[in-house]
């Protein structure tokens, strides 16, 4: 069965993440699978066995309203182009988000299972696509990886030049999804307010940058770090690095007024990276995107479920 139990296991006493002592790179990711209320609902022991994994693995978001940033291009008789902002309410029910984004760890699991050869979790219109996301050595893989594997030492880094189709495809195979823009937004942002989005905080801890807080270029480190550092950076339900380390796949397009047809593959990413040097676009209401098919080595992601979509204890 997928997600067994291990019969060693260490808990990180401030992320709450469970590894397994023999293999420390592969944590259980199966459990919502399991719990997916499609499924038969599993006998109280199991039950109460798989929901420990959730509350380790993933924090609970509670339902409420955000306001995103609606962005507005348009052009003005001269051909000069201006920028307009205006926000647009929307109203998120409770779920369960990742603590950290998906790992290297996470994803070798992916590519150990023959996912890219399983067509079950590819769209068709994109099968052939599939065969040119390969690592630096040809095999199915990141981009960066080589011979089907990452580098030892970063194992629990977060999970790079992945595109928005083998973010998907992994979130499938172990039950979750991706987030959209609203969910990824009320993660970041629910515990300063529910009142008026429009003057909420910029960053998960506050309304000031802080450099220690994320990893982005003024950090200075010039690449990912480990998904559980920063902890002060984190929010009080204790999900780790929305801001900073890698931007992250959202599961939506991107969209802006008069938009030119070779630009209609964009998807939404959120949250800076390593490399993010504007503090302005690392705030929890900035929105950008990025091509479907991209593969870069500052954009990762993380995995969400709807609470309503887990059998209960």
């Amino acid at each position: 069965m997928f997600g067994g139990e291990s019969k060693a296991a260490v808990v990180n006493s401030e992320t709450g993440i469970q590894k397994s002592k023999d293999n420390p790179g592969s944590p259980k990711i199966h459990f919502c699978k399991l719990l997916n209320c499609e499924n038969e609902r599993p006998a109280d022991s199991e039950l109460k066995r798989l929901w420990k994994s959730v509350e380790q693995k993933m924090a609970v978001v509670p339902s409420g309203r955000v306001a995103l940033q609606e962005i507005g291009v348009t052009v003005d008789e001269s051909n000069r182009f201006s920028d307009s902002m205006r926000l647009q309410q929307s109203q998120v029910e409770s779920f369960y988000m990742d603590k950290t984004a998906v790992t290297n760890a996470d994803f070798l699991q992916f590519v150990k299972a023959g996912c890219y050869e399983d067509t079950q979790l590819w769209d068709q219109n994109i099968w052939s696509k599939v065969t040119q996301m390969v690592d630096q050595s040809g095999q199915p893989g990141p981009k960066f990886w080589h011979n089907g594997k990452p580098p030892r030492e970063l194992m629990e880094h977060p999970v790079v030049g992945i595109c928005w189709y083998e973010a998907k495809a992994y979130a499938q195979w172990v039950g979750k999804q991706l987030p959209t823009a609203g969910q990824w937004q009320r993660a970041a942002t629910w515990h300063h307010t529910d009142q008026d989005e429009g003057s909420i905080t910029k960053f998960t801890w506050g309304g000031i940058y802080e450099t220690q807080y994320a990893n982005a270029w003024a950090s200075g480190i010039g690449s990912t770090a480990p998904v559980d550092e920063y902890y002060d950076g984190a929010t009080p339900n204790g999900i780790f690095q929305l801001i900073g380390n890698t931007w992250e796949w959202i599961d939506g397009p991107f969209e802006f007024q008069n938009q030119p047809e070779n630009q209609n593959d964009l998807v939404e990413i959120r949250g800076g990276a390593f490399d993010t040097y504007l503090d302005s676009q690392m705030t929890c209401q900035f929105r950008s995107g990025q091509s479907r098919s991209h593969r870069s080595p500052n954009l990762g992601f993380r995995c969400i479920v709807p609470v309503k979509n887990l059998h209960r204890p």
